[in-house]
């Protein structure tokens, strides 16, 4: 019963969390973080919201790297961070790798938040833009078949 329940559990976790990997996944290979501040502003989101979402988009990719440079160490001293070390040793991967891609990852957000502030971001003033964004075919097409994937998947 309680394999059922981990199964369960994990595929409702990947699920959910898979549907925000994706979408961070096309956002940080195909948009600019200047891009997608001007386009939230113009939906007129609340900066609490844009500049996370912001922040957020420059902060993945560079963690993503960071990790395959731990792994790429790890590899060198023979440790195993591979996913089934994760099943053989949990505590001890974990501690391996979490740990320092944690620090790692408090450091550089130190970093991007200095950045950003330079840059002006928590500056109340609306920006000019550099980018005239408007919804092509392409666009409304994505939204019409989005917009019934989520219709079909509610109603299933």
């Amino acid at each position: 019963m309680s394999l059922v329940m981990a199964a369960t559990l994990s595929l409702y976790a990947v699920q959910r969390i898979g549907v925000f990997s994706m979408a961070g996944s096309f956002l940080s290979g195909n948009v600019t973080v200047s891009e997608l501040l001007f386009a939230l502003e113009r939906l007129k989101l609340p900066r609490q919201l844009i500049i996370p979402m912001a922040v957020g988009l420059r902060f993945t990719p560079t963690i993503r790297e960071e990790y395959n440079y731990l792994k790429d160490s790890m590899k060198i001293r023979e440790i195993n961070i591979s996913f089934g070390g994760l099943f053989l040793h949990p505590v001890v991967t974990i501690e391996r790798a979490m740990v320092p891609l944690l620090m790692r990852s408090f450091k550089i957000s130190d970093e991007l938040a200095a950045s950003a502030m330079v840059r002006g971001i928590d500056n109340g003033k609306r920006k000019t833009a550099m980018y005239d964004l408007k919804f092509k075919a392409a666009d409304y097409i994505l939204l019409i078949t989005f917009t019934a994937a989520v219709f079909g998947l509610f109603f299933l």
